[in-house]
């Protein structure tokens, strides 16, 4: 009972001792939470981005890859350097369909956070390869540091076909009379399509005679090549007419010519490193 009344008794000092501070503006004080200092983040002032002998600082960078055969991976090795007197460590954030990109290691498989000594360098590995010609879409590396963004890559390209095809069909050329043959025909191609290089070309003949013998490249008609690269595909043809028997007179046919080329994507340059001027 004693020790009841003496809890009692504190209770109701304590209560009223809050009281009274409270009236004259002396309530205690509530606790507060310690103070928290936002995580340190590195700048693309501490990062340089390097490809190729070249190395810049800035918030955004472009890999460019110029024009691309679609369908084949095209790579780029980047050096990240840290300019800092700190360490940095930088997450990577992948954007885009046809993008691959890893830290690299020799002794550590392929990883997406990477620390880096402060004036020491880290190797970034970035692939592109564009599977689909009706979707080119933006393809980005983001490095940041304690979610704050540091630098970002931006990877250029254009996709095209690795070959194209140039299908020429002339119109119908008359033969010769009888047994004698015509005047050599022309058929040219002209230059090769912007960005490609001439790689294979066929010719042949189509028509016939009054019997149904074939008029083709070797039977009745004579087939030449002239000249064969990226200024021009040249072909030239003659056609022999057709010899009846004695009861009917000589006549003459018609061909046409069928060239076809096959031109191939010249092979990109190596990657160059650019910046994005920003205000």
């Amino acid at each position: 009972m004693i020790a009841i009344s003496f809890r009692n008794t504190c209770l109701a000092v304590g209560l009223v001792s809050w009281s009274v501070a409270s009236l004259f503006g002396q309530a205690p004080k509530k606790p507060t939470s310690p103070t928290v200092k936002p995580p340190v983040a590195a700048s693309y002032d501490d990062v340089e981005i390097a490809l190729g002998g070249k190395t810049q600082k800035a918030r955004f960078h472009i890999v460019d890859f110029g024009d691309i055969p679609a369908g084949q991976a095209q790579n780029a090795k980047l050096v990240v350097h840290n300019a800092s007197d700190r360490h940095v460590t930088l997450d990577m954030f992948v954007w885009g369909d046809y993008l691959t990109a890893a830290w690299r290691d020799t002794d550590q498989a392929v990883i997406t956070r990477r620390i880096i000594p402060s004036k020491a360098s880290a190797e970034l590995d970035v692939s592109i390869n564009c599977t689909d010609l009706t979707k080119q879409r933006l393809q980005l590396v983001s490095l940041a540091e304690n979610s704050v963004p540091v630098t970002t890559i931006i990877l250029g390209y254009v996709a095209h076909l690795p070959k194209a095809v140039l299908p020429i069909i002339t119109g119908a050329y008359q033969s010769g009379l009888g047994k004698k043959w015509s005047t050599y025909y022309t058929v040219p191609s002209g230059p090769a399509p912007f960005g490609y290089t001439y790689l294979s070309d066929s010719f042949d003949t189509a028509g016939s005679d009054p019997a149904g013998n074939g008029r083709n490249c070797g039977f009745n008609v004579d087939c030449k090549k002239i000249q064969a690269n990226d200024s021009d595909v040249i072909w030239q043809f003659s056609i022999q007419g057709y010899e009846h028997d004695w009861s009917h007179s000589d006549s003459s046919v018609k061909a046409q010519g069928l060239l076809t080329i096959v031109y191939r994507l010249k092979d990109p340059p190596p990657p160059t490193l650019k910046m994005i001027e920003t205000k």
